[in-house]
C-alpha cells in the first residue's frame, strides 16, 4: 500500500479541527484551550501506537515562524479598531511605558527566582520576558469576547498589541543574538544599536515600502479573489523581504505593512469582504497554531519543569500590575470616556501570551541549553492564560460595565 506522508498529517489536522470545534460549542471552553487540548490528545493517541505524524518542535519554526505567523499578524491590523488621534498618542505612550517597566522588572524577578545562574543566565531571562512580552488582544480571532468590548477599550487593547509584538520581536531577536554569541553583550554600543536600527528601521522600510506598493497597484486587481490573493503575496512579500533579503525583522514589516494596507483601503467597498475572508484565513491560522501546540506539549513540561512555570506566571503577573497601574494614572487613557475599573482591567488582563509568544519560543535553537525551560515556560504561561487570565478578563468584562 502507498504511504501519503502529507495527506495523513493534512488528515489528522483537519479532523483534529472539527473535533476541537465541537468540543469548544459543546462545552464552552474558549477555543484556543479546546484546539490545545485536542492536539495534545491526538498527538498523545498517535505516538503511543508508533505512529509518526511528522510534527515535531524541533521543524515547527518554519511551520510556525514562516507560515502561520503572518497571517496572524496581517488580519490582526485589518481587525484594528481605530482610536482618535488623541487617543492613539496616549494608548502608543502607555504601550511604550509598559514594555519599558515591564521587561527589565518581571527580567529581574525570574532571574532572581530562578536562581541558578550557571544554567539560567540574565540572558535566559531577558529571552524568556521578550518572549511573554509579545501578546495576543482578548477580543482576538478564537475568542468570543470581542463583541462585549467596549470599542475604546478594545481599541486601546488592540494598540497596546501592535506596539508590543512589535517591540517583543526586535527584543527577543537582539536578545538571542547575544546569547548565540553573534552580538556581545559587553558591546553596549554602535553594534548593539545598529543592529536595533536594522531590525526595526529594516522592518518598518519593508513593511511600508511594500504596503504602498500593494495600494499603488490595487486599481489593476478588481475581483475579490485578486485582491485576496494580492493581500496574501504583501503579507509574506514583507516578511520575506525583512527577514531574508535585509536581515530586519519580519514581525515588524508584516505589522507595518497591514497598518498601511489598512489606512489606505479602509474607505473602498472591496475593503469589507477583503476583511471577511481573512477573519477566516486569521480564524484558522490562530486554530492550526493551538493545535500545533498542543501536539508538542508534554507532561514532562510540568512534572520537570512546574516550579518555573510557577515563577514566570508570577513575574508576568506582577509585572502587569505594576506596570499597569503606574501606566494607567501616568497617561490615563480615554479619560473621562469609560470607567477606570474597566479599562484598568484591560490593561492588566485584556492582553495574553499567544500566537507571537508560541511562534517565538519555537524558533530557539536547541543549541541553547535552557532552550526546553524557557519553552515549557512560555508553555505554562500559554495554560495559565487560557485557563485564568481570559476567562477572568471576561467575567470582570461583564461585572464591570
Amino acid at each position: 500500500m502507498t504511504v501519503y506522508p502529507l495527506l495523513s498529517v493534512l488528515f489528522i489536522l483537519a479532523f483534529s479541527l472539527l473535533i476541537a470545534e465541537l468540543l469548544s460549542e459543546k462545552t464552552k471552553l474558549n477555543r484556543p484551550l479546546s484546539y490545545l487540548i485536542i492536539g495534545f490528545i491526538i498527538s498523545e493517541i498517535l505516538t503511543r501506537n508508533g505512529i509518526d505524524v511528522y510534527l515535531r518542535a524541533d521543524n515547527f519554526s518554519a511551520i510556525v515562524f514562516q507560515g502561520l505567523l503572518p497571517l496572524i499578524l496581517f488580519e490582526m491590523t485589518l481587525s484594528l479598531v481605530r482610536p482618535s488621534k488623541k487617543e492613539l498618542f496616549k494608548c502608543s505612550g502607555l504601550a511604550v511605558y509598559m514594555l519599558l517597566i515591564f521587561v527589565p522588572f518581571a527580567s529581574v524577578l525570574v532571574y532572581f527566582l530562578m536562581g541558578q545562574s550557571d544554567y539560567f543566565p540574565p540572558i535566559a531571562a531577558v529571552i524568556t520576558i521578550a518572549v511573554i512580552a509579545a501578546i495576543e488582544p482578548a477580543c482576538s480571532q478564537l475568542n468570543a469576547a470581542a463583541g462585549r468590548i467596549n470599542a475604546k477599550i478594545r481599541a486601546q487593547i488592540e494598540t497596546e498589541t501592535l506596539i508590543s509584538d512589535a517591540i517583543a520581536a526586535v527584543l527577543f531577536s537582539l536578545a538571542l543574538m547575544i546569547a548565540q554569541g553573534t552580538l556581545l553583550a559587553e558591546s553596549v554600543g554602535m553594534e548593539i544599536v545598529t543592529s536595533l536600527l536594522k531590525l526595526t528601521l529594516g522592518g518598518l522600510f519593508a513593511g511600508i515600502s511594500c504596503g504602498y506598493l500593494a495600494v499603488t497597484i490595487k486599481p489593476f486587481f478588481t475581483s475579490n479573489t485578486s485582491s485576496l490573493l494580492l493581500s496574501l503575496t504583501l503579507t509574506y512579500a514583507s516578511y520575506f523581504i525583512a527577514e531574508s533579503l535585509i536581515g530586519a525583522s519580519g514581525v515588524v514589516a508584516v505589522l507595518a505593512a497591514g497598518v498601511i494596507y489598512r489606512l489606505k483601503m479602509n474607505k473602498q467597498k472591496s475593503f469589507r469582504p477583503l476583511k471577511t475572508s481573512w477573519h477566516s484565513i486569521g480564524y484558522y491560522a490562530d486554530a492550526w497554531l493551538f493545535l500545533l501546540l498542543g501536539m508538542t506539549f508534554t507532561l514532562d513540561m510540568f512534572s520537570e519543569r512546574w516550579l518555573a512555570m510557577l515563577i514566570i506566571v508570577f513575574a508576568l503577573l506582577l509585572g502587569r500590575i505594576v506596570a499597569g497601574l503606574s501606566g494607567y494614572y501616568l497617561f490615563k487613557p480615554y479619560a473621562g470616556a469609560v470607567l477606570a475599573k474597566p479599562m484598568l482591567n484591560g490593561i492588566i488582563f485584556g492582553n495574553y501570551s499567544g500566537a507571537l509568544a508560541i511562534a517565538l519560543v519555537f524558533s530557539l535553537p536547541e543549541q541553547l541549553s535552557y532552550w526546553w525551560t524557557i519553552q515549557a515556560m512560555v508553555f505554562g504561561v500559554v495554560f495559565y492564560a487560557l485557563l485564568i487570565q481570559l476567562p477572568l478578563f471576561n467575567y470582570l468584562n461583564r461585572k464591570l460595565k
